[in-house]
């Protein structure tokens, strides 16, 4: 079977699952669609089916974001999870049976030549991991650190809109596209604008183009603010 890299079942909180085998991931990931579209059509779903979790780990820190977000890479059978508390990744071997066996934590947030606040988000994609980190202060431009899931070792980084969260790959590895929510400090004397950074890969990380795209047209003075909604105007 050929290696790909797929984000892993989990749940935001503090502890981790993984499903029972790697050849389960893409059954797994589509059983929320199908369970929707049982439920609006009136049938009954999945009889004879049940996943039960093998292995967990547990952060030990209780309503913390330390164990939020997992990203699966079948290419170094690893778990990477995203631990906000400590500003960065918790890195997992998965085993045949599907164990979680602790490796090391990536401190992406330190290894940042400016200073950074937290880790948001990560993805994986044949051998290469993504990350989201937001930076201190959080109305600042965040960055995207990207490192080899064997290895461990950083491939490069690079800067991104403010408040980086989710970032995901494209099916063919080309592109990462990183949402930026861009929220305000808490007096409001800073709100940058939320935006969609897209970095096309195509040349490999050294040499990655990077674009933004924004949301101004829709603004309530921008020349497509008849197209939003009255409900959802600000």
């Amino acid at each position: 079977m050929k290696s790909f890299c797929a984000p892993a079942l989990g749940q935001a909180g503090d502890t981790a699952r993984v499903p029972v085998s790697v050849r389960w991931v893409p059954l797994l990931l589509s059983l929320p669609i199908l369970a929707a579209n049982a439920a609006l059509s009136g049938t009954a779903f999945a009889e004879g089916i049940s996943i039960v979790p093998i292995s967990t780990h547990a952060s030990g820190i209780f309503r913390k974001s330390a164990a939020e977000i997992p990203s699966y890479c079948s290419k170094s059978r690893r778990v990477f999870m995203v631990n906000a508390e400590s500003g960065g990744v918790d890195v997992f071997d998965l085993t045949e049976l599907g164990e979680l066996l602790w490796v090391d934590r990536i401190d992406a947030a330190a290894e940042m030549p400016r200073p950074m606040r937290g880790v948001n988000s990560a993805a994986t994609f044949e051998g290469t991991l993504a990350v989201a980190i937001e930076a201190d202060p959080l109305t600042d431009p965040g960055m995207v650190a990207f490192y080899d899931t064997a290895n461990l070792q950083r491939q490069g980084a690079l800067s991104v809109g403010s408040l980086p969260d989710m970032l995901t790959f494209s099916p063919d590895g080309r592109w990462l596209l990183v949402a930026n929510e861009g929220e305000p400090n808490e007096d409001y004397t800073v709100d940058p604008e939320g935006s969609v950074t897209i970095v096309d890969l195509k040349q490999g990380i050294d040499r990655a183009v990077v674009r933004e795209a924004n949301f101004r047209d829709w603004n309530t003075d921008g020349p497509r603010a008849d197209e939003v909604p009255s409900l959802i105007e600000r």
